[in-house]
């Protein structure tokens, strides 16, 4: 596949799953994501002891209740609020929107979301997408 469309694609499959996430985040419908385990932040840094459990390439983290009503679209990012651990160790999770491959509503309990170019890097960002095809 030529580069341009493939770039072109990958920025469209973002703006998709923003839009869904901006929804889902209005309506406080619990949600659930399948992440690549790239470029992921936890402010504050979560303990070793708990870090160790994250580093699987893939990652599911459940949006639901107060998760959810921290759920914000800040950037190119997806962060919200969550709890690990037995102690509930709180941290703030930003998850890049482009390492999102999968989008699971338990609303409609299907995926309304995949993203083939989630293990692939990001995007640039252009202000205009339909420009890049000519």
């Amino acid at each position: 596949m030529n580069l341009q469309i493939r770039k072109a694609l990958q920025r469209a499959k973002e703006t998709q799953c923003r839009e869904l996430l901006e929804l889902l985040l209005e309506v406080q419908t619990p949600f659930r994501i399948i992440v690549i385990n790239k470029g992921i932040e936890y402010t504050p840094q979560l303990p070793p002891y708990i870090m160790k459990n994250l580093r699987d390439e893939i990652l599911i983290f459940d949006l639901a209740k107060y998760t959810l009503s921290t759920g914000q679209i800040v950037g190119r990012q997806l962060v919200f609020e969550a709890g690990f651990g037995r102690e509930n160790v709180g941290a703030e999770v930003s998850i890049p929107l482009g390492r999102i491959s999968t989008i699971y509503s338990f609303e409609v309990d299907a995926s309304i979301f995949i993203n083939p170019f989630s293990e692939e890097e990001p995007a640039e960002t252009v202000s205009n997408p339909r420009l890049v095809l000519k």
